[in-house]
């Protein structure tokens, strides 16, 4: 894939916890990697849970493999147009060892 079809800048946080300084610890998401992405829409949907009304969209994002974004698990969130997603299936697919695909889903509680 050529850069210029990743024209999206997404943020990957990972959930970390560190020592406070005094004793305890803080839990905090913090950014991870933040790449150029391209972002396909798969599908979306509207729902309601709990007398509220959800509207799930799932999108494709296709990174550029490194050492860093091959790491990337379902524990880890993005963060894309300040919408935060649930990370849902990593996956390395064809035969293009310079990409790496993540399903995410936005809409939902992250």
């Amino acid at each position: 894939m050529t850069a210029g079809k990743r024209d999206q800048r997404v943020t990957v946080e990972r959930f970390t916890t560190t020592d406070d300084g005094y004793g305890g610890q803080v839990e905090a998401w913090t950014t991870f990697c933040e790449r150029w992405v391209q972002v396909k829409a798969l599908s979306g949907r509207e729902r309601n849970q709990a007398q509220q009304t959800e509207s799930p969209a799932n999108y494709r994002l296709t990174f550029p493999r490194d050492s860093v974004t091959a790491t990337i698990t379902t524990a880890d969130r993005v963060v894309w147009r300040e919408k935060t997603g649930n990370i849902r299936f990593p996956a390395d697919e064809g035969d293009r060892p310079t990409e790496f695909y993540i399903d995410v889903e936005f809409g939902v509680a992250a």
